[in-house]
């Protein structure tokens, strides 16, 4: 299925469950980070996987989901084995960013080390904006841009292991072109309603006011006199501003 993405964009507030223990109430079957993020120290922050696994569950919301686990098994693996474990619990996983994925690193110096972070945004140029965390760092979170030729320095890229959602971007609503006030002359036909789904309006050559600007309809722009008499909804390009 598709849905819009909401990227996290700062560090995840301490009761949050999908990053807090299981003894600790929350749903995390990661271990406790270094230095610990709460005061119970019960959080899966300050740990990559604690924070990649969380954050995948958050988006999913799937208290259960087996993103980096051994088979078999209901916890998360060490990071550099996530790719290889994920694709064995049924993840799709590539070389190209997605919205939602995780990235999977392996250190080029010590092949049992490695490091995950998940993909925020996706750029028009390739590269990805990430969120992240890491065993016995500070700060607990923080966000990078990776591109083909910059990944983690000292670390092989192995991959990506993409969400079981099918993510988008949720593009922002336009600003509109006129506000409530503006002085504009008609320069093409509108409508009776906002809707379009009455009759033509006229008034082509007259100038009037922006009585209401009502986002997201046909016809967003009510015109018509300051005493209240109305000319008709127009679109944008039907009325220019003076």
């Amino acid at each position: 299925m598709t849905e819009y993405f909401k990227p996290r964009t700062s560090a995840p507030e301490q009761d949050n469950k999908y990053y807090r223990l299981l003894a600790g109430g929350g749903v995390s079957p990661c271990i406790a980070g270094r230095p610990n993020y709460s005061p119970d120290g019960k959080s899966a922050l300050n740990n990559c996987v604690g924070y990649s696994w969380g954050r995948m569950a958050e988006l999913e919301q799937d208290p259960a989901i087996k993103v980096g686990c051994y088979p078999g098994h209901s916890y998360p693996s060490d990071a550099y084995v996530w790719l290889s474990n994920s694709q064995k619990q049924g993840f799709k996983t590539g070389s190209v960013p997605k919205l939602g994925a995780v990235a999977v690193w392996v250190s080029n110096r010590n092949s049992k080390r490695g490091h995950v972070a998940n993909v925020e945004k996706v750029n028009s140029d390739g590269s990805w904006k990430s969120s992240e965390s890491g065993l016995d760092t500070r700060p607990s979170w923080w966000s990078n841009t990776y591109n083909s030729k910059s990944y983690k320095a000292g670390y092989k890229f192995l991959g990506f292991i993409y969400s079981p959602t099918e993510w988008v971007e949720k593009k922002p609503t336009p600003a509109p072109a006129f506000k409530k006030g503006d002085k504009v002359r008609i320069i093409a036909r509108g409508n009776s309603q906002s809707s379009g789904k009455g009759i033509p309006a006229g008034g082509i050559g007259y100038v009037r006011y922006v009585l209401r600007v009502i986002v997201g309809a046909v016809y967003p722009y009510q015109v018509g006199s300051l005493n209240g008499v109305t000319t008709g909804f127009y679109k944008a390009e039907a009325l220019k501003k003076l």
